[in-house]
């Protein structure tokens, strides 16, 4: 399952980092269009956060909500 794989990508960083979706893309194996699918999927369910405005030296990062995020 692709949300699973992301989380299981999430999880396994530290409490500091967040990863964007390019990092994602390179952590799990699948289509794009399925992976960003999913990034927004569990956005939705509050099962991960998205920092950042997507803009240029801002991209959006992703945490997952299982553990604490220090900025």
């Amino acid at each position: 399952n692709m949300a699973e794989a992301i989380l299981a990508a999430l999880d396994g960083k530290a409490a500091t980092e967040a990863l964007t979706e390019p990092e994602i893309g390179d952590a799990v194996e699948g289509k794009t269009t399925l992976k960003r699918k999913a990034l927004r999927d569990l956005t939705r369910q509050g099962k991960i956060v998205r920092l950042g405005t997507g803009k240029r030296g801002d991209p959006f990062r992703y945490v997952s909500c299982s553990r604490p995020y220090e900025n």
